[in-house]
């Protein structure tokens, strides 16, 4: 009795695992020891390489450079490579890599995002935007010119044409700036240290002092209990009243906030709240640009402390900001515009 056997199943060739992201098609450069090396596809950790005649050995390590290519502008990504594959036939071969700097992980993220959502493609060799158009002349009979008028229109045309090209770069490298370094707070104002004043007993409020400066002693505010007993309570700093508290006639539980003093001395600062995913990007170091509702602005400003969350599931965090000069403690309050930039060279 003859018993057929069937031969074993193929098994299933298995991806290389530094290359089991999504690998990507756009054009980018290797630069190894300033010798330009071609790139037919990379991905978020791994490249394929085509170099002729290079000697280069599995588990071989180099520091490199990965470059994309823009109109008028390149990106460059500083990466430890380290070689998976190499074929001296072909030439043929493959690298995995580390980023050397953490934040360029930003640019890479970009390109592919940009690149899937159809913003970024390929444009003769180079990385370029869907939304240009190149517009097409139509052919018309050409007319007898004054040669000096021919000259001038065409000297305007390339002016123009050249003012134009240089509009669309700074655009474009201004949203790829923005886009990769820029973030905005969610709210900031105006705040400082302050002096609050509670209720001492549960009460009518008969009195309150203006908004102004308040010398030591002088009376702050007034209540009047249940049983008809006054209570007065006096300052206890040299201080501003702030604007916005009690009303009198208003009503006070015990231990409630009544008046809201600041110092004289009290030097104001701006409180920032940022959202949590961007805190993460302010601990290598950022500038923060302030405006004023005055119209003032402030760029540079320092990052004093970065607190915890403001309560609880806000997903808020509060981040102290010195604006580097006098503010006067009558604008305690007042909204302020604050914008980070965590470019390194910044």
């Amino acid at each position: 009795m003859n018993v057929h056997v069937p031969a074993p199943a193929a098994a299933p060739k298995k991806a290389r695992p530094y290359r089991v992201n999504p690998r990507f098609k756009l054009p980018a450069t290797l630069v190894v020891e300033g010798a330009e090396v071609e790139v037919f596809d990379w991905s978020r950790d791994g490249v394929g390489f085509t170099a002729p005649r290079a000697a280069l050995q599995p588990g071989e390590t180099m520091p490199a450079e990965l470059r994309f290519d823009f109109p008028g502008a390149s990106m460059a990504i500083a990466i430890d490579a380290t070689i998976r594959h190499f074929d001296p036939r072909s030439g043929r071969g493959g690298l995995s890599y580390t980023l050397r700097r953490p934040e360029d992980g930003g640019i890479l993220d970009f390109i592919i995002n940009e690149h899937l959502v159809g913003r970024i493609m390929s444009t003769e060799g180079v990385l370029g935007t869907s939304d240009s158009t190149r517009a097409t002349p139509k052919p018309v009979a050409k007319p007898r010119q004054n040669v000096a008028a021919n000259i001038t229109r065409r000297v305007v045309g390339l002016s123009l044409f050249t003012l134009g090209g240089a509009l669309a770069l700074y655009f474009l490298g201004s949203s790829i700036y923005n886009r990769l370094f820029v973030f905005e707070a969610v709210s900031a104002q105006v705040a400082a240290a302050t002096v609050d004043l509670d209720a001492p007993v549960a009460g009518t409020i008969v009195a309150l002092a203006a908004p102004g400066r308040i010398a030591p002693g002088a009376p702050a505010f007034g209540i009047v209990d249940a049983f008809g007993a006054r209570t007065d309570v006096a300052s206890p700093c040299d201080c501003e009243v702030t604007e916005g508290g009690r009303a009198v006639g208003s009503y006070a539980s015990p231990g409630s906030v009544v008046q809201r003093l600041i110092p004289v001395d009290a030097q104001p600062f701006v409180s920032v709240s940022v959202a949590f995913p961007d805190v993460s990007r302010i601990y290598d170091g950022a500038a923060v640009d302030l405006k004023f509702i005055d119209g003032t602005t402030v760029n540079g400003a320092h990052i004093v402390a970065v607190e915890n969350l403001r309560e609880q599931g806000s997903g808020l965090v509060t981040v102290t900001v010195d604006p580097g000069q006098a503010i006067p403690p009558a604008r305690f309050g007042e909204p302020v515009y604050a914008r980070f930039d965590t470019a390194p060279w910044r």
